[in-house]
């Protein structure tokens, strides 16, 4: 006779067989049901929980697929499955979520992964990373968040990419942006922003804007002259050294040491305390300048012409 634990009943019976469930609700809507290498939970005349043969656990399923699989209603976009992979290597959990099962597999239609980087000294690091899957196709890895924070899309037509898979390409895609008119086609979109391994920002109507609106200012005034600042800021000719790692072809531009003696304003200490040279604020001093300049040469252009009347006048008389 079987033990039955029922919601009316109460407990009854003590053994069970191969064959008979040990312990189970009588009228089969609510128990446990302890059968051959199965345990299952079961509510309201179906099965809300499942322990298989293999050890997987399923929850809203009575064949799971993994260690953990959490199955929801037909049609449920919240539906997803869960498994723990062998820690033993290189992996950890993976949650799939929704997907098109055959009958025996299961096909996620995105993944999120945590796994394992490789063991040093006993100690772990870890990583996520991110799958979709287009239509037709097989989950791809789109974007991964390494042990170190980086951030890196390993497909070449995602809405956004961020860092560099193999290769050392100077025209290495390692930011990218997309526009669509159709909402949620960005990963077919144009491309309209793209940087580069090798630093160059390319964008495809050459605007590059910043907030100015008079509203969120105070404290206006017309900048002081730049006039012998810019004059004191040497341009010149120069290439990065090999051992840099950066491109060593032939450049224009400044040095950060002499720029900070002229106007130390522009200079600040970067990465590794590497100095850097602010070439968007020295482009408006230029600009400032250039303004001064055209002062300069319009006030001599009303000379030039009052001197050339003059000497027109007395060549007349």
């Amino acid at each position: 006779m079987p033990i039955t634990i029922d919601g009316d009943s109460g407990v009854s019976g003590v053994n069970g067989s191969a064959t008979t469930p040990a312990l189970q609700g009588t009228d089969s809507n609510t128990g446990i049901v302890f059968g051959t290498d199965t345990v299952q939970i079961a509510t309201g005349g179906s099965t809300r929980a499942t322990v298989d043969s293999s050890g997987n656990l399923g929850i809203g399923t009575s064949s799971p697929l993994t260690r953990g699989h959490l199955e929801g209603t037909s049609g449920d976009d919240s539906t997803f499955f869960l498994t723990a992979s062998n820690l033993a290597a290189n992996a950890g959990g993976i949650v799939s979520f929704g997907g098109n099962y055959d009958g025996t597999n299961r096909t996620a239609w995105a993944q999120v992964k945590g796994l394992k980087e490789n063991a040093t000294s006993g100690q772990y690091g870890g990583y996520l990373s991110f799958s979709t899957r287009p239509n037709g196709g097989s989950n791809t890895e789109r974007m991964r968040i390494d042990n170190n924070g980086f951030q890196a899309s390993t497909s070449a037509d995602n809405g956004i990419e961020m860092g560099i898979s193999a290769g050392s390409s100077a025209l290495k895609t390692i930011f990218r942006g997309r526009h669509s008119a159709t909402v949620g086609s960005f990963a077919t979109g144009t491309v309209s922003f793209n940087v580069y391994a090798n630093g160059d920002t390319e964008n495809i109507n050459n605007s590059y804007t910043a907030i100015s609106d008079i509203t969120l200012k105070e404290n206006i005034v017309p900048a002081s002259s730049q006039w012998d600042n810019i004059k004191g800021i040497e341009v010149v000719n120069y290439n990065f050294k090999e051992e840099t790692g950066h491109q060593t072809h032939k450049q224009l531009g400044v040095i950060a040491q002499q720029v900070e003696e002229v106007s130390p304003g522009l200079v600040k200490d970067g990465e590794e305390g590497l100095k850097t040279v602010n070439y968007s604020v020295l482009y408006m001093k230029a600009v400032k300048a250039l303004q001064e300049a055209q002062t300069r040469i319009e006030t001599l252009e009303t000379q030039h012409a009052d001197l050339l009347a003059r000497v027109t006048a007395l060549e007349a008389a």
